[in-house]
């Protein structure tokens, strides 16, 4: 008989036990600030008081590329300007800017390349395809300070 009374006693100390341990819990994620939030995603995002303002001002060109030429071959652009080149195209090019890291494949027969002119000097841009820098596929752009 006091073994029964034992077993039974121990029988409901353990779910006592297993009952606090299973409903007892915090059931929701706990507490994380914005910054480790945006860590956790993957994505670190800057916070929009650390984000450069929007260009002042934008600066539309409307460019042709065709056989061997851009037209117009020199562009001046200021630093901080977005630049928007709309091409109109014949045939398969590329528009690259070696040291500003800029590249665009133009195929269609009208492309916008957009970019935010950052830096100050003068530029070479060309069409990397064999052969068509070489036969005037060139042009420069002067971005001002």
């Amino acid at each position: 008989m006091k073994a029964k009374v034992l077993i039974i006693t121990l029988l409901a100390l353990s779910v006592v036990i297993a009952a606090s341990f299973l409903f007892g819990r915090k059931t929701s994620a706990p507490e994380t600030s914005p910054e480790e939030e945006m860590e956790i995603s993957g994505f670190r995002q800057v916070p929009p008081e650390n984000q450069a303002a929007p260009p002042e001002n934008t600066v539309s060109i409307e460019m042709d590329s065709g056989n061997f030429f851009f037209t117009p071959a020199n562009l001046t652009v200021k630093k901080g300007d977005l630049v928007k080149i709309e091409f109109t195209n014949m045939g398969r090019h590329t528009f690259v800017i070696d040291e500003l890291s800029i590249k665009k494949t133009v195929v269609a027969e009208k492309e916008t390349l957009e970019f935010v002119a950052e830096k100050a000097g003068t530029f070479k841009f060309y069409c990397d395809i064999p052969g068509h820098q070489a036969r005037g596929m060139e042009g420069t752009i002067n971005i001002e300070e």
